[in-house]
């Protein structure tokens, strides 16, 4: 996100104006989906650190199960 804001920023005008006017509007567009990115990235990962992972004898949301046979099953929720 940094890169392209210095790209943003170094943009100078060119005689071309419309192609100038082009590649900033292409620059701040990848931004904002950059950030929107960042911030999905986050939820998840909040939501991943609330997951507790310590060993329970009693299955619960979040709980991975493991079988006699080998299977393992993961508990979720959405």
């Amino acid at each position: 996100i940094q890169d392209y804001q210095e790209d943003l920023n170094s943009e100078t005008k060119s005689s071309a104006g419309d192609k100038h006017e082009t590649g900033r509007a292409m620059l701040q567009l990848e931004m904002e989906k950059l950030g929107q990115q960042y911030q999905t990235v986050l939820t998840q990962k909040n939501v991943l650190q609330k997951i507790d992972v310590s060993v329970k004898k009693k299955a619960q949301v979040g709980s991975l199960v493991g079988t006699t046979s080998g299977l393992n099953y993961f508990l979720a929720t959405s």
